[in-house]
């Protein structure tokens, strides 16, 4: 029962954590007045950020504001957003490109959406979509083309750009500012473009390479080993990776990778055996996105593979990552796991096994 509590303890402390932690950047917003009031904006994902703007004042009030309240803010080199009239509500949408043609950027629950806005026309959303269609019993993905279409009809002044257009298979950041860049120069001489996006890769990868210990619970070794003596405390080695992608949020990441560790026990007639065991991690972690000295925090489950003895452990972890160098940082985390045993009534809630780690993590 203790061990129960703890646990619940434990989560309701880190969701509460996650979930209370944000991430102001400087910046700005633009009133209807077309008043500029510089602070900090909660940078968020690209959903958040179309449907509202936290805005933290120089005295550290915070104040929300929708599409109503402003023409428009942005994080001083990263994301400008504007608001827009669009299918008749007003939304925040990200400028990409400002120019002879406007390119903006808005995500919803529906997907991406890519809008486009010519001098003396009103604003236009590309069309795009996916669509698996069957045909002679077999399965094809359906790509549409109307966004090609729109694009060649307000490009038209600029014939010499039509090859360009009819390569953009699919929209995207990258292809859509670089074609009214292009455009832009094509057909205007006397002023640049302005490019406000900020050129972010859409996935990132970080790779940690870690050693560590780990403290098996009386609970763990007799669940999990055939012997009859075994000690509870071994080293482990691994590699780990951390990815994100800026497009849904720089905090959160996905962990996996691979452990290794290596066990001596003896059985019942004295023989010595090792037991190599295999682990992927695989979990959602959340990491402080400001200072030299960030925390970090995970929750997900470590898939094990022992000869004849596959398993799994619900895993919850938190720890530091101290800037040495950029892009080095070391890494220094505990890790606690739980038997998934509950679930299936077959016992209370059992710490299976304990651990700490150190590593180095590397940034690309």
């Amino acid at each position: 029962m203790k061990r129960r509590t703890f646990l619940i303890v434990v989560l309701i402390f880190l969701t509460k954590l996650l979930i209370a932690q944000t991430e102001f950047r400087p910046g700005f917003i633009i009133t209807n007045k077309n008043d500029t009031i510089y602070g900090e904006i909660d940078f968020r994902n690209d959903k958040f950020m179309s449907e509202k703007c936290r805005f933290k004042n120089d005295n550290g009030d915070i104040t929300v504001y929708t599409p109503e309240d402003l023409s428009g803010y942005r994080i001083l080199n990263s994301k400008y957003l504007v608001t827009r009239t669009i299918y008749g509500q007003l939304t925040f949408l990200e400028f990409l490109i400002s120019g002879q043609i406007n390119i903006y950027y808005k995500y919803d629950l529906s997907g991406s959406h890519y809008y486009l806005e010519k001098a003396g026309t009103e604003i236009i959303e590309m069309p795009y979509r996916e669509e698996i269609v069957e045909k002679n019993g077999l399965q094809y993905l359906n790509k549409s083309k109307d966004h090609i279409g729109l694009l060649a009809y307000y490009m038209r002044d600029a014939p010499k750009m039509q090859s360009e257009i009819y390569r953009i298979d699919k929209p995207d950041h990258s292809n859509l500012i670089n074609l009214a860049e292009d455009y832009h120069n094509a057909v205007c001489k006397d002023q640049k473009c302005i490019i406000y996006e900020k050129k972010m890769r859409p996935i990132k990868l970080e790779i940690e390479v870690q050693g560590g210990i780990i403290k098996f619970t009386e609970a763990g070794t007799k669940n999990r080993f055939d012997y009859d003596h075994i000690k509870n405390q071994y080293y482990q080695s691994g590699i780990i990776f951390h990815i994100s992608s800026s497009m849904i949020s720089e905090k959160y990441m996905l962990k996996t990778g691979l452990q290794y560790s290596k066990y001596k026990g003896s059985d019942s007639y004295g023989t010595i055996n090792n037991i190599d065991i295999i682990n992927i991690p695989l979990g959602i972690e959340y990491l402080y996105p400001r200072g030299a000295i960030r925390p970090d925090f995970e929750a997900g489950v470590n898939i094990y593979h022992i000869p004849d003895n596959d398993f799994f452990t619900f895993s919850f972890g938190a720890g530091l990552n101290i800037k040495i160098i950029n892009p080095v940082s070391l890494t220094v985390t505990y890790n606690m796991e739980i038997l998934p045993n509950f679930l299936l009534g077959q016992g209370p809630v059992q710490i299976d096994r304990q651990s700490i780690s150190a590593g180095l993590r590397f940034k690309f």
